[in-house]
């Protein structure tokens, strides 16, 4: 009994060795592919988040300098001379 169970935990040991092995040499492999193909949607997906920081930048941009239009002419209408100033 005790030689049998030594006997399979050899093949065992021996099979799943070389399964290791396999796995390690296909993971080498797929892993490069996948680095091919992530540093291409990697840098998709920057130029996508760059694009739209852009777009954000300009949208922010034009609105304050909406604001600061209104701003003007909100000021422009007010009356500074007395104490507690006020629109017209």
């Amino acid at each position: 009994m005790t030689t049998k169970r030594i006997y399979k935990k050899k093949i065992n040991y021996e099979a799943e060795e070389k399964v290791n092995k396999m796995y390690r040499e296909d993971i080498e492999k797929t892993d490069q592919i996948d680095r091919v193909e992530f540093d291409g949607i990697e840098n998709e997906e920057t130029s996508i988040i760059e694009k739209e920081k852009k777009k954000n930048k300009c949208k922010t941009l034009r609105n304050s300098k909406l604001m600061i239009k209104a701003a003007k002419q909100i000021l422009s209408s007010c009356n500074f001379e007395s104490t507690r100033f006020q629109c017209m």
